[in-house]
């Protein structure tokens, strides 16, 4: 508001204020503090005396269109009007009071023109760098801070507006967010839902994406049905369900989705802008990341040496799993075991063996195994030879096999027999052929 020196204290944001010289005088205020949903909008406004503005007040006393009106011609009238939001992720991260502070922060400082002072409405003030009052029921007194109320309430009923488009079941264009009746039977009937911004969503989409991202968010994303259920019936516990709403509406994906202590439903397309899949699956669990482990001595173990390829590296666990072996190890080099396409290619024998990742040669000495490895110069073939058991049997690089001085410290090395005279075998398919070998030849399989 610019000043006048004939009226200087005779406006009510002036009031109590030790004024040097005359300035402008910012009111700001905030909308979203208390509803389940969205974000919390902050809004600073400069008035211009010389152009008033009738029926000003708290935007709670205004209907929606009168509201809708005022805001118009704040933005139309004003010397400035700046609007700032802080995220729901903001929100969950700081706490709501200190994400509406945030937003409030972010709006002045949003101001074309710098104010001398500014008015806030509560009894908690922003850090700001110009001097701040505090007022209580600012809204209904002082006019700059009830245009800043109107502005910010009307932007975020348009927010609101736009995520009813996206969420129609929910209803928010009627509850704007806020815990009424409906919006908790909403809730109680379809879960919760959640926005791009949505801390959970953020959460997944780095981890859908990255394949070490758990390493630094102490999180894994599974992703699909078969794996949920995998978790599931080996006793494993999940932190989060993101289900699609079409999911959802499906009794047994609703019910294993009800599994996981907490459960988002989310519209198809907000699934798929986290999933990394061409086809996304519609369900996915998120799991806290698995502790580091130690060597287990004497437990039947496959290594893998600088295994690259994430289907590979997931066939491998699969056939570990499927023939006895209880505990995987990965050195330095190895595709990171809990990477979403490790998961998706283990088809959930994750969750029944050890696995232990970055460890160099020298950790192997704790197995007190003997180590058994292939090479097309080995002049024993795998069938021909009796096989140890529990052993290691070390799988290395897709190029460049086992590390030599790897082999060198092997108890044995194998050669698999390839009548077809094609110089290599996959590694995954390697190793099937050998953890097969070594059940059959204890008369297991």
């Amino acid at each position: 508001m610019r000043s006048r020196k004939s009226s200087l204290f005779d406006r009510p944001e002036q009031l109590g204020l030790v004024w040097v010289t005359p300035g402008l005088v910012a009111g700001v205020d905030e909308a979203g503090r208390g509803p389940l949903a969205g974000p919390v909008v902050a809004v600073a406004v400069i008035l211009d005396d010389l152009q008033p503005i009738k029926g000003l007040r708290d935007s709670k006393a205004i209907g929606p269109a009168t509201r809708e009106r005022l805001a118009t011609e704040v933005r139309a009238r004003a010397l400035c009007c700046s609007v700032a939001e802080a995220t729901v992720d903001e929100i969950d991260r700081l706490n709501i009071l200190q994400a509406t502070l945030l937003a409030m922060r972010r709006a002045v400082e949003g101001l074309r023109l710098v104010p001398s002072r500014v008015l806030v409405d509560g009894n908690r003030l922003p850090l700001l760098n110009v001097p701040a009052e505090a007022i209580v029921k600012g809204d209904a007194k002082v006019a700059a801070i009830s245009a800043a109320s109107i502005v910010a309430k009307v932007h975020r009923d348009a927010l609101l507006a736009a995520l009813h488009e996206q969420y129609p079941a929910y209803g928010f264009a009627e509850h704007k967010g806020y815990p009424t009746p409906d919006h908790l039977a909403a809730l109680r009937r379809h879960g919760a839902c959640a926005s791009r911004s949505n801390s959970l969503l953020v959460r997944v989409r780095k981890l859908a994406r990255t394949p070490a991202a758990y390493r630094k968010l102490g999180s894994v994303w599974l992703e699909g049905e078969h794996l949920c259920q995998a978790l599931r019936t080996r006793g494993r516990t999940a932190t989060h369900a993101l289900v699609t709403e079409s999911a959802w509406q499906q009794a047994h994906l609703r019910e294993l989705a009800a599994w996981a202590p907490q459960v988002a439903v989310v519209a198809e397309t907000l699934y798929a802008s986290v999933s990394a899949l061409e086809s996304p699956a519609g369900i996915g669990f998120l799991i806290d990341a698995p502790q580091t482990q130690a060597v287990r001595p004497g437990v039947a173990t496959v290594v893998l040496d600088r295994v690259q390829d994430a289907g590979n590296v997931g066939s491998i666990l699969r056939s570990a799993s499927a023939l006895g072996f209880g505990q995987v190890l990965a050195l330095e080099g190895t595709a990171a075991l809990w990477s979403p396409k490790v998961l998706r290619a283990g088809m959930g024998a994750h969750f029944a063996l050890g696995l232990v990742e970055g460890l160099s040669a020298s950790d192997l000495a704790a197995l007190a195994l003997p180590l058994l490895a292939t090479s097309s110069h080995s002049g024993t073939q795998l069938d021909e030879a009796a096989l140890p058991f529990p052993c290691g049997w070390i799988f290395g690089h897709e190029g460049q096999g086992v590390a030599p001085a790897l082999l060198a410290a092997c108890d044995r090395t194998l050669r698999i027999p390839q009548p077809g005279g094609e110089e290599s075998l996959n590694v995954a398919a390697a190793a099937a052929i050998c953890l097969y070998a070594t059940q059959r030849a204890r008369g297991w399989a």
